[in-house]
């Protein structure tokens, strides 16, 4: 998702890890008490607009946005990344 919100030409490795981290960063301390290693897919669509704005960031870093309006949102920080994220 974040890779295609941002319309960049290539996914680097960076973003691939971005994504990697970012999915664990949502397991909460209860679920690690369960034994989970993924957070509750009833959050899904929380969890993905999540992950894409951790990879918009960094296709961003790298330069691999080509979204005019993806980096629009990103220069008014994560409120508004994540309103532009949740509304295409």
């Amino acid at each position: 998702m974040g890779a295609f919100l941002a319309q960049g030409n290539a996914i680097s490795d960076h973003m691939l890890m971005a994504a990697a981290e970012a999915l664990p960063s949502l397991i909460t301390p209860e679920e690690l008490a369960q034994g989970r290693v993924f957070p509750d897919l009833r959050n899904i669509r929380d969890i993905s607009l999540h992950i894409a704005m951790e990879v918009i960031k960094a296709a961003a870093d790298e330069g691999l946005v080509a979204n005019p309006s993806a980096l629009r949102a990103m220069g008014k920080g994560d409120k508004a990344l994540r309103r532009y994220a949740s509304s295409v």
